[in-house]
C-alpha cells in the first residue's frame, strides 16, 4: 500500500482525515446539550456518542488528558441515562 505524503494529498481530504472525528463529536455534544435542555433522556446517549468521537479524536491528537476526560464522561453518560430512567 503506497501512502501519499501530506504535501501531495488533496487539502480537503487531508482536513477530513485529520479533523472530521472532532467535528462529528462537536455536533453530537451540542445536540446532547439541546436535548438536555428539552429534558430528553436521549441526551445521555447522544452525549455518549459525542464523547466517544471526541475521545478518539483527542487520543489521535495526543491530547491524552482531554481523551481521558471524554472516556470518563461516557461512564457518566451511562449513569445519567439510567438515573433519568428511574425518575
Amino acid at each position: 500500500m503506497n501512502k501519499q505524503s501530506h504535501k501531495t494529498k488533496n487539502p480537503t481530504r487531508l482536513w477530513l482525515e485529520t479533523h472530521m472525528l472532532g467535528w462529528i463529536g462537536f455536533v453530537f455534544v451540542v445536540w446532547g446539550y439541546y436535548l438536555n435542555a428539552k429534558l430528553s433522556p436521549n441526551c445521555w446517549v447522544v452525549w455518549g456518542v459525542g464523547n466517544l468521537f471526541m475521545g478518539k479524536y483527542c487520543f489521535d491528537k495526543k491530547a491524552y488528558a482531554a481523551a481521558a476526560m471524554s472516556f470518563v464522561l461516557i461512564i457518566l453518560n451511562v449513569y445519567g441515562y439510567f438515573s433519568w430512567l428511574e425518575n
